[in-house]
């Protein structure tokens, strides 16, 4: 399940550092429906955040949407949603890189907010949630397209010997999407050929499952 957190550039809109996460809140919550021009700095965040995270074999279509948002948002604070795929390491990103746009962060479900000069609110959290800026902390969750990366070399190995080669084609859908969540070997035979498929599912509660055919 993705979360949600709230952006706003307080110095923008006149507003006072809050230093409760009700004041913070209700400073936000109206402004979720205030409109306004798109904002350059919500822009220059989802950019940076789309270089940190994109790879050239991830289909990481939820950064795409998230440029395309913040270009076109006309509301005065942002309603930013953590993707299902390393949300944590993409609230680390967006909190550190909000902090050098000068812009602020609410993240209510974890009860903190994050205001320009590394500054928490409420106060009373700030010891536990310092360590929170700065770099982040080496990840080993894989994502869904770093493990299929993985498989297809691990049994990329363990076929060539028997002949099998990875075909690299993306198969395309009717829609325009491409299925990056799955990988095929083939070997060619004298009467036909054989294939060996495997595909990516998330379980409901994080994790995923590999099927094999």
């Amino acid at each position: 399940m993705s979360q949600s957190i709230y952006i706003i550039d307080l110095q923008a809109h006149g507003l006072t550092e809050p230093s409760t996460l009700q004041e913070m809140w209700e400073q936000i919550e109206p402004r979720l429906q205030q409109q306004a021009d798109p904002s350059s700095k919500f822009v220059e965040l989802a950019k940076r955040i789309e270089q940190k995270f994109a790879t050239p074999d991830e289909d990481a279509e939820w950064l795409n949407s998230s440029v395309a948002e913040a270009e076109k948002l006309t509301k005065a604070a942002w309603n930013f949603g953590l993707p299902a795929e390393q949300p944590a390491e993409v609230l680390h990103e967006v909190v550190n890189q909000a902090m050098q746009l000068g812009l602020a962060v609410l993240a209510d479900h974890l009860g903190v907010g994050f205001l320009p000069g590394r500054k928490i609110v409420p106060a009373s959290v700030s010891e536990q949630w310092e360590a929170f800026f700065g770099p982040a902390p080496e990840s080993t969750k894989l994502t869904k397209a770093q493990v299929v990366k993985k498989l297809k070399q691990m049994l990329g190995e363990k076929l060539a010997p028997h002949g099998f080669k990875l075909v690299k084609e993306t198969q395309v859908f009717k829609d325009g999407s491409k299925d990056t969540d799955s990988g095929y070997f083939r070997r060619d035979l004298a009467d036909g050929r054989q294939l060996i498929m495997f595909s990516l599912r998330r379980l409901r509660y994080d994790g995923l499952v590999c099927s094999f055919r």
